[in-house]
């Protein structure tokens, strides 16, 4: 008596009835046996070679017709991949179109799993996942070379294969690769982010030209997955009460754009220094590129080579975030492949800031509220612009930070907030500027607000020292015969503030 059909029989029957494909032999040569999988613009399926003794292949199809712009895109991922030769890649074999003119790519079938499978099941050691990095960094050392960035590098898109007893992980799906020469027509659209949120670099959530420093940052997050079991930033991670009822992918876009990764305990200096470069705000601060960072892995006295063994072993990893949240699983998986657009994180830009790294305990930050009267003075912090008022400003509860207000034709104003609670300011009322000259630029600010945030005052006090005279002693005028110019009179220093006036480095005083 026939075994019973089993619900993964009937799901492979069903999906035979339904797509065409499944069973023909395309361009007399490629015989689809069955679907391996679908993305968002396009399926992979199981085929083989009738010409060379039914050798297996992978073939990927665009899903539908397609529009010109998906087709522009479809090909030139098949120009892109068939450029890489590194063993970290996966090798083209031919390209076509179908009878519906659908076009086809043919690739060499991976057998093995991915990284996100690999790391559901068990985390790897500290030396594999330091072989998975060194791996990914050989193919985009070649991909960059060439002018591609991949930009949605993530662990569904690593795949581990064994080559002659070791294990290799290739880099999969650059169909989202960018060229970045000029030669290269742009196809992707204005203001459209690519990638995966959990994945994405802060420029790519700006909607900032990307680069390979780009894909760095995201290997970066994918070594602290490996070493620690969790990313850095996750979507159920605290954030500011303002931004608590906001979409996942928002939420996720503030935190790389505003906080810092936590350190991982048990790393040497070196590891640390890396890992720590790799996950760098601004791209100026990462590697210079993948081969340099390559170079200073391999540097890392963790770093043993590639060995042999597979990827997971039985010894689980010591590794932790320092600090590490409370009450949370090892491993939360988060819905992949969602992209997010312009329109829902336009207000995270005006949060955008380098906080300090936040003291252990801390869980919810203090968030102050700058205004000031007129509004649409610019923030900022050592140089760097913070945003524009009304601005929400974050700080980890009990660090201070320093923040200069600058509005051109107003007085500058230097802002301290510190203690270890949120403080109520009031609006900071700008004072223009006699002469209409830009407030702001270097040297002493005009006025300082002392915001204590253990004790909230009614409403801030501005106080701003009273202004500079410079007296100059009139000469007298030039005798006859004597130099025209007439002697030149140094001007007397200010005079001292008066005594009910005492030295303050802030001006609100309680």
């Amino acid at each position: 008596m026939p075994d019973r059909p089993t619900p993964d029989d009937r799901a492979a029957g069903d999906a035979a009835a339904s797509d065409p494909l499944i069973g023909a032999v395309v361009d007399a040569r490629y015989r689809v046996v069955g679907l391996l999988g679908r993305g968002g613009m396009g399926a992979v399926y199981h085929c083989q070679n009738v010409r060379l003794h039914d050798r297996p292949c992978a073939m990927k199809v665009l899903a539908g017709l397609g529009t010109p712009r998906e087709r522009a895109r479809f090909d030139r991922e098949i120009r892109t991949i068939a450029q890489l030769r590194s063993l970290h890649t996966v090798p083209v074999f031919d390209s076509g179109l179908l009878p519906d003119e659908r076009p086809y790519v043919v690739m060499e079938l991976l057998e093995g799993r991915g990284l996100d499978e690999a790391l559901a099941a068990e985390p790897p050691t500290l030396s594999r996942a330091l072989a998975v990095a060194d791996h990914v960094l050989t193919a985009l050392v070649e991909a960059h070379a060439l002018g591609i960035v991949h930009r949605d590098l993530k662990p569904a898109n690593l795949f581990l294969v064994r080559e002659d007893g070791i294990e290799v992980t290739k880099v999969l799906d650059f169909g989202i690769a960018k060229q970045t020469r000029a030669s290269e027509p742009a196809l992707t659209r204005r203001n459209a982010s690519m990638g995966t949120p959990p994945y994405m670099a802060p420029e790519q959530f700006r909607n900032e030209p990307t680069d390979g420093r780009t894909d760095l940052y995201a290997l970066g997050l994918i070594v602290y997955e490996m070493l620690v079991g969790r990313r850095p930033f996750e979507a159920d991670d605290p954030v500011p009460a303002a931004l608590a009822s906001m979409p996942v992918d928002a939420r996720l876009a503030w935190m790389h754009l505003n906080r810092e990764p936590p350190l991982v305990n048990g790393l040497s200096p070196q590891l640390q220094g890396w890992l720590t470069a790799m996950l760098r705000k601004a791209r100026s601060e990462r590697p210079a590129d993948a081969r340099s960072a390559r170079d200073a892995l391999r540097a890392t006295p963790e770093y043993g080579g590639t060995p042999s063994s597979g990827l997971m072993s039985s010894g689980r990893s010591t590794l932790t975030a320092l600090p590490k949240p409370p009450g949370r699983r090892r491993w939360q998986p988060i819905a992949a492949g969602v992209v997010v657009g312009v329109a829902g994180l336009v207000a995270l830009v005006a949060l955008v800031r380098r906080p300090t790294s936040a003291p252990p305990g801390t869980v919810e930050p203090c968030v102050e509220r700058l205004a000031t009267d007129p509004p649409g003075a610019g923030v900022f912090e050592d140089q760097t612009p913070l945003g524009v008022t009304p601005l929400p400003v974050e700080r980890p509860c009990g660090t201070a930070r320093w923040l200069r207000i600058e509005r051109p034709g107003y007085d500058a104003v230097e802002v301290h907030l510190h203690g270890p609670s949120a403080m109520a300011l009031g609006v900071i009322e700008l004072v223009e500027r006699p002469d209409g000259a830009a407030g702001g630029g270097s040297g002493a600010p005009d006025a300082q607000v002392d915001a204590r945030g253990d004790i909230a005052p009614p409403s801030p006090v501005v106080r701003r020292p009273p202004k500079r005279r410079s007296r100059r002693r009139t000469p007298a005028p030039p005798s006859a015969g004597s130099d025209q110019r007439g002697p030149t009179v140094p001007s007397q220093p200010d005079p001292p503030a008066p005594a009910d006036e005492p030295e303050s480095t802030g001006g609100l005083d309680f």
